[in-house]
């Protein structure tokens, strides 16, 4: 038996909370967003809602984008805590010395214990918050990075633009039109410190 190969690049999982965060408008940029991480897998792209029925639109443009639509159980803090175990569970399956990083999408306070938990583990964790939702300051003071939905365009186009993360891989989904004012608004909008513009 052949052993694996150890890969390059670390995985890559992606956990959105669409209760706190309705995130279905931004999910091709998520998707985008992770693979300049590393390898995204489309197992470990997953968003959780107790009721799709309520959610349609949310759940198909999710579903499109190669996201995982998962039903909750309705309880209390049920969402949050089924990402919880989920993300405990996968970060104990270790096949490689790599870090592997979490993005999470919510700007739920209660998230901070399992980005403690994340980063005990040596793990790395990335936070999407909303500029119409409130976010916890204490959940993004915790994380690695930290950054708005609204502007994963701009700052996916200035990445684009100079080249300065690991490539993307060509079979990608074909990129949305960026415009031009998008890419100009950058620097305002990106800390150009970020390990994304320079790779992690």
């Amino acid at each position: 038996m052949k052993p694996k190969p150890i890969p390059d690049r670390p995985s890559v999982y992606v956990f959105l909370d669409v209760e706190n965060i309705p995130a279905h408008n931004h999910a091709y940029w998520i998707r985008l967003l992770a693979k300049q991480y590393g390898e995204v897998n489309p197992a470990r792209l997953r968003a959780y809602a107790v009721n799709w029925r309520v959610r349609k639109k949310s759940r198909v443009m999710l579903e499109e984008t190669g996201f995982s639509t998962v039903r909750v159980s309705p309880g209390h803090n049920a969402v949050d805590n089924k990402i919880f175990r989920d993300c405990l569970i996968m970060s104990k399956i270790r096949q490689t010395l790599l870090p592997e990083v979490y993005i999470l999408s919510t700007g739920d306070s209660d998230f901070v214990p399992v980005v403690d938990v994340l980063h005990e583990r040596n793990h790395y964790v990335v936070c999407l918050t909303s500029k119409h939702r409130q976010a916890s300051q204490e959940l993004i003071q915790v994380v690695d990075e930290h950054y708005c939905l609204e502007d994963l365009p701009t700052l996916l186009a200035e990445v684009h633009q100079n080249h300065k993360v690991i490539t993307v891989s060509q079979s990608q989904v074909s990129q949305p039109q960026v415009s031009q004012s998008q890419v100009s608004q950058s620097q305002s909008a990106i800390d150009s410190k970020s390990p994304l513009l320079r790779g992690i």
